[in-house]
């Protein structure tokens, strides 16, 4: 191989990773973009969108980790339980309703993820807030 060749495959090669960065983005903002779609879904599985990304189910998982310091479940379970978080607030729905909406299967594992991660119940954080803004 010419010198020449070895510049050009050099070059090949640093012109695939300038593009790595921006696979990165695409993909979170893909990611981002799937959940916000699909998190009301019960059964959102994100086995569709490690299809449509073109990757391993293991590259996909340790790339997740890496950019949300996270796992993927978790980060949905979180991601439902904010959702959650504002719909209380606005009040017009039961807790049961709430929990159907943002992708629970059933209210009781809803208020079980709920307390879980916020230390309350929907109820007692709904009391919470309402106080709060009610002292103002």
């Amino acid at each position: 191989m010419s010198n020449s060749g070895k510049a050009s495959a050099s070059a090949d090669v640093k012109g695939a990773n300038a593009g790595v960065k921006d696979r990165i983005i695409l993909t979170t903002e893909r990611v981002l973009c799937y959940i916000k779609e699909h998190y009301m879904d019960y059964d959102c599985d994100l086995s569709i969108l490690i299809n449509e990304l073109a990757i391993s189910k293991i590259n996909f998982y340790k790339q997740f980790k890496l950019t949300f310091k996270d796992t993927p479940n978790n980060f949905l379970k979180r991601f439902r339980l904010d959702k959650a978080k504002e719909l209380i607030l606005e009040g017009k729905y039961t807790y049961a309703e709430i929990g159907y909406k943002v992708g629970f299967s059933s209210p009781a594992y809803f208020t079980k993820c709920f307390k879980e991660e916020f230390n309350m119940t929907p109820s007692q954080y709904f009391e919470k807030k309402t106080k709060k803004t009610s002292n103002r």
